[in-house]
């Protein structure tokens, strides 16, 4: 039965398309669906379900006749409450119309009909109308009548399978309603609702498939084995004693039943045989007779032959006196007035020459053994069902439902986000067990490779691909759509270059993709740990994101939420390069490769691995490039080309690490504090603003730091006074305090004094007011403190082109060509 969980899972969880049976677009529907829905309804189904099963038992078993008509009025209650239910079934419940449970439900219905006395008794007269043409009837209602009834009572075992149903819905009712609690407080409604584990229609499918075959074999068996029995024993003996009683009685010579002659009984003795033989079949001469005789109509010996109530029969044997009497209100074919119901009295006939003569017994004792009977066949075929049904559902669940189940969760989470590793739910210790019997499986391998897939669309795609794998894993038509428009994003572009890679690629050959792939595992891991994405592998190049939660601007930077966002993703992308720098430096692998004798061959002894690296703010299309042949998810902007430039210019500067003045102005007081502008520039006359670049101070000639293998690549490195203070803090808001905190870019400014900072600042101003003279005296004055400094350097050697003498049109930016490009 459809449950409110569909309901709850469409609000949760977009791109869901469960089974919703009931239209909630129609307010009626929806009511009925409630109404059905209440937990009163759902015990009440309970209690009648189980009384109809065990209801005509317990009635023949425990009570008494004076029971009966309280029993019908429940039987009636049921069949009114069954037929309602099965009525509103087939007007909210999808499927379930002309269906299969559809017509077991009719037929269980109906069948309680044949429990209402009043309507079997007309089943009894039609049977008893018969009986002027059936001269061996033993009963009103024979062994095969009984037994149809009976079978058709078993089919109402199908009501069961439905009860469980409901009962399952409820439970999972109540389940979403706790989840749907637990998403109200969630941060995230949709994360949350990736977290349940969530029924397939598939395992929907396969339980009512499984559910519909056990029942159909169980009622099968239970009514195919009745019909093929070659023999039947029949007790004729009650049948045969009145045979006799009524030759004995008619007290003729002459043909017996069987042809012979019958013997003429001596007159003396012929009643007390009579007697005798009538007290035998009453079974008063033996002890603990399980035989009572209610009546007798039979050919009486005392009065030639004559049919009549034999009313009393007394006989002196040994001393003691036997004696039967009929019971008056039993007498009769049908007497209403008798104790005893007419099922539980076994009615004797017997016909000779158009005379009938009769014989009531009581059988109570049978009809309440058979009842016991019919209420352990009962519970043994609802514990077969209930056995049979668990045993195959689970081991399907095991080993078919619960992988897909867990292949269509890893897709939806994939197409939720894709850049997030699909949460797995665990397994318990049965189905482990029994994945484990059979890790050979396809859906096992199927699964496997569903991960893989998964993992290797994020690797191959990225952060800017993550809207194509969305909406292709969401899509249900199977068709592969990536021509798909891009999106606008802001976010902060970091690109790095590693020097020299045509000559490094002729001298590793082969092993210039290990040599490659070392350099971009150590790239990818710091600045992944930074909130950074990998975009673009480009042989000797590299291309990382961070995006922004809102539209960059620069004069927009001021003390608010979204500037405090801004200044911490920047500061990660500085710390990110940073670390990337110290990681490369101590990496014992590459530091294997820069001595290589095929390295040191090309770039001589001591030669030291260079890249440059570039930071830049700013817009992109972030999108699909390509065609259905081949797709790359990238970033299209003019700010991702100035990123590259920029980070071209470290060659100019002599400086491994640049940055744009927009970078700069996000970034936090404390790492300002370790970045000099080295220069203001256009790429020609005709760009509307200039751009500052911006250099991160690196003494390149510090001693390499040891490699620790345990040590995550890029984490903190704290020092001795605040090892107590966890990483996870260092990482987390406030990442400005890296530039305090942290050892690795603390040892890398060593060198970087005070006086050079100060000397600095005072050329460099000069420099921008065109006082080239005394911008060139102070940037000597800064290689006298710290010599090779890079950006002196290259101030020092632009000035020299016109003799430190600021060109007329001097406006204070130069012009790089370098930058042109962009």
């Amino acid at each position: 039965m459809a449950s409110k969980q569909d309901q709850y899972q469409d609000q949760l969880s977009e791109g869901d398309n469960d089974d919703n049976p009931v239209d909630t677009k129609d307010p009626q529907l929806r009511k009925l669906q409630d109404f059905m829905d209440n937990r009163f309804l759902l015990v009440c189904t309970a209690v009648f379900t189980f009384f109809c099963l065990f209801g005509e038992d317990v009635r023949i078993c425990f009570f008494g006749k004076a029971a009966d008509n309280f029993f019908y009025f429940l039987f009636i209650i049921c069949l009114l409450y069954f037929i309602f239910e099965f009525v509103l079934f087939s007007i909210i419940q999808d499927g379930y119309r002309w269906g299969f449970f559809f017509w077991l439900d009719l037929a269980a219905t109906v069948s309680l009909l044949l429990d209402i006395d009043w309507i079997s008794d007309a089943l009894v007269s039609w049977r008893l109308d018969w009986l002027d043409n059936y001269e061996n009837t033993t009963s009103f209602l024979d062994s095969d009548t009984t037994g149809v009834i009976g079978m058709v009572r078993l089919i109402r075992l199908i009501r069961l399978m439905k009860l469980y149903k409901m009962t399952t819905a409820r439970s999972e009712t109540d389940q979403q309603d706790r989840l749907r609690e637990e998403a109200r407080t969630a941060l995230n409604a949709k994360q949350a609702a990736l977290k349940r584990v969530e029924a397939s229609r598939l395992g929907k499918q396969l339980s009512d498939m499984i559910t519909r075959i056990v029942i159909l074999g169980i009622l099968l068996v239970l009514i195919c084995l009745p019909l093929i029995k070659t023999s039947v024993v029949v007790d004729n003996s009650r049948w045969l004693g009145l045979r006799n009683l009524y030759w004995v009685g008619e007290n003729v010579c002459g043909r017996g039943p069987d042809g012979s002659r019958s013997p003429c009984l001596v007159a003396e003795n012929g009643e007390i045989a009579w007697k005798w033989q009538i007290l035998q079949y009453a079974g008063v001469t033996r002890e603990n007779s399980d035989s009572k005789l209610l009546w007798l109509y039979v050919t009486s010996y005392p009065e030639k032959g004559k049919l009549r109530d034999i009313e009393r029969i007394s006989l002196e044997v040994n001393g003691k006196i036997l004696t039967w009497k009929q019971t008056i209100e039993c007498a009769g074919i049908r007497n209403p007035n008798c104790p005893w119901r007419d099922d539980e009295q076994d009615l004797i006939v017997y016909e000779e020459r158009g005379i009938r003569t009769y014989a009531k017994f009581l059988k109570r004792e049978e009809r309440q053994q058979e009842a016991i009977l019919n209420m352990l066949l009962t519970l043994f075929v609802i514990v077969v069902l209930c056995v049979l049904i668990f045993v195959f559902a689970r081991d399907t669940q095991i080993l078919v439902v619960a992988p897909i189940e867990k292949m269509v969760n890893i897709v939806k989470q994939l197409a939720d986000d894709p850049l997030r590793q699909p949460t797995m739910e665990p397994q318990t210790e049965e189905s482990s067990e029994k994945q484990k019997s059979a890790n050979q499986l396809e859906t096992s391998m199927l699964e496997t490779t569903i991960l893989k897939i998964g993992g290797l669309l994020q690797v191959g795609f990225g952060e800017a691909g993550a809207s194509i794998i969305g909406r292709n894993m969401r899509s249900g038509d199977g068709d592969l759509n990536i021509m798909i428009p891009g999106e606008k994003v802001q976010a902060i572009f970091g690109f790095c270059d590693i020097r020299s890679f045509t000559e490094i690629t002729e001298c590793l050959q082969e092993d210039v993709m290990v040599f490659i792939n070392t350099v971009g595992n150590i790239v990818h891991n710091c600045c992944h740990l930074w909130n950074g994405a990998a975009n673009q592998n480009v042989g000797d190049a590299f291309l990382f994101t961070w995006k922004l939660g809102h539209a960059f601007e620069a004069d927009r930077i001021k003390d608010n939420h979204e500037a405090v966002e801004s200044g911490e993703m920047a500061n990660k992308a500085l710390v990110a390069f940073v670390k990337t720098i110290v990681e490369i430096r101590r990496n014992s692998d590459l530091i294997a490769f820069e001595r290589d004798p095929r390295m040191t061959s090309r770039f001589g002894v001591g030669y030291r691995l260079k890249i440059g690296y570039g930071l830049h703010v700013g817009w992109a299309i972030e999108g699909a490039i390509g065609s259905d042949f081949k797709i790359d998810a990238s970033y299209l902007s003019p700010h991702v080309t100035l990123t590259q430039r920029i980070q071209e210019a470290t060659k100019i500067y002599h400086t491994p690490l640049l940055l744009s003045e927009s970078v700069y102005f996000m970034l936090s007081v404390k790492s300002k504090g370790r970045i000099r502008k080295v220069d203001v520039v256009k790429a020609d006359e005709n760009q509307a603003q200039h751009l500052g670049l911006y250099c991160f101070d690196i003494n390149d000639q510090i001693p390499r730091g040891p490699a620790d293998p345990q040590r995550v690549l890029g984490d903190v490195v704290k020092p001795d006074d605040v090892l107590e203070i966890p990483t996870e803090h260092l990482r987390g808001p406030g990442v400005e305090y890296m530039f305090v905190v942290d050892a690795d870019i603390s040892t890398l400014q060593e060198g970087f004094s005070d006086q050079l900072y100060t000397e600095y600042r005072a050329a460099f101003c000069k420099y921008i007011e065109g006082e080239w003279g005394e911008a060139s005296e102070g940037f000597k004055r800064c290689l006298e403190i710290l010599p090779g400094d890079g950006p002196s350097t290259a101030l020092l050697d632009f000035m020299k082109r016109t003799d430190f003498k600021a060109p007329e049109n001097w406006r204070g930016y130069r012009i790089l060509p370098i930058l042109k490009k962009y």
